[in-house]
């Protein structure tokens, strides 16, 4: 990520210095400087609002709250009526699923991949593309939206399914009983154990079940899955480089799911590009007590200590991110070079 070049981009637009950011947005910077003992306890204040529904939907699922979020971003009714329209599909295709077994996996495996081929015929692919609203129009939707999409169709049709968080990535999981389950990987349409998604993303131990690999069902977790809407409605505001909007996302994000890394590391960045470097350094720390393999936390300590000319720290962040990922800066290089109009890679 050229963070240089984006912080270039931005400060014209921002015009914020140190002094007056603090000053013009004192009651959110109080808020987000409590430290960590006060975002465990979830005592920050919630300082987002949503709009009014632009639209009456036929049913009322994770995915259509998820939508009222965007609304900031994207007022169309249509996406509301796409779902719908997703939901009532997937009751036809699966309209035989009460012959089945809901704790064989193989019947599992069997109404998940017709889930999934369902989204193929209608032309959905995979595609890395924050918003829900945005990707059901234009069929590119990313994990997170694909997990969504299956909360949605489970919620109305009361399927064991539940949304499960790897590091920067999600996927969804049937519980066949209390101890026993069936992890789906939506982007790939298959199966897959969780050996794969600990050596995948680097999950360590202590973050199993925890921070990485929770199961979120859509009624009990509602709180925490929203968070990973206010985290996409933060990074479409910092592409605006509208930064104290972002951070409030952010914040609410933490609020909602204290235990969800990557709002934490979208602090920091947003601090970064504000300068506010130690800020920065302190909120990325915080999302690497949650996971001490957080690729992208490193990445932007290495950056952030070069500013402060602490050349040891930020070679100690340099070596773990090539530890992580070997082609981590020369693949991210690359995607810059490739972008157009100046956009630089938002990395979460």
């Amino acid at each position: 990520m050229d963070l240089t070049q984006l912080v270039q981009r931005c400060e014209p637009a921002i015009n914020l210095t140190r002094r007056k950011f603090i000053g013009s947005s004192l009651s959110a910077a109080a808020g987000l400087a409590l430290g960590q003992a006060a975002l465990l306890s979830g005592c920050t204040r919630s300082v987002v609002s949503t709009m009014p529904r632009p639209c009456r939907s036929k049913y009322e699922t994770i995915g259509h709250l998820v939508l009222d979020v965007e609304l900031e971003h994207n007022s169309s009714p249509q996406s509301y009526h796409l779902l719908d329209e997703i939901i009532d599909q997937a009751k036809q295709a699966l309209q035989h699923f009460d012959e089945l077994e809901p704790g064989d996996s193989s019947h599992a495996g069997q109404a998940l991949q017709g889930i999934g081929d369902l989204l193929a015929e209608l032309g959905f692919e995979y595609k890395e593309n924050r918003l829900l609203g945005t990707g059901l129009q234009n069929k590119k939707i990313d994990c997170d939206s694909y997990c969504l999409v299956y909360l949605s169709i489970a919620q109305v049709l009361e399927l064991p399914l539940k949304m499960v968080r790897a590091p920067a990535h999600a996927f969804v999981r049937w519980h066949l009983s209390e101890r026993d389950y069936l992890n789906w990987e939506t982007t790939t349409n298959s199966p897959k154990k969780d050996e794969y998604y600990i050596e995948k993303y680097n999950i360590v131990a202590q973050s199993t079940g925890m921070s990485a690999l929770r199961s979120l069902d859509a009624d009990g977790h509602q709180s925490e899955i929203l968070a990973t809407a206010f985290v996409s409605s933060g990074v479409e505001w910092l592409k605006k480089c509208r930064t104290k909007e972002a951070i409030m996302r952010f914040d609410e994000a933490i609020r909602r799911d204290p235990l969800y890394d990557t709002p934490y590391y979208n602090l920091g960045l947003a601090y970064y590009y504000l300068g506010l470097t130690t800020d920065a350094i302190m909120w990325c720390k915080l999302a690497l007590k949650l996971n001490p393999n957080h690729l992208k936390s490193h990445s932007l300590l290495m950056a952030a200590y070069v500013r402060l000319k602490d050349t040891s720290s930020s070679y100690r962040h340099y070596e773990k991110v090539l530890k992580l990922d070997p082609k981590y800066y020369s693949t991210r290089k690359l995607a810059n070079r490739k972008r157009r109009g100046g956009k630089v890679c938002l990395a979460l």
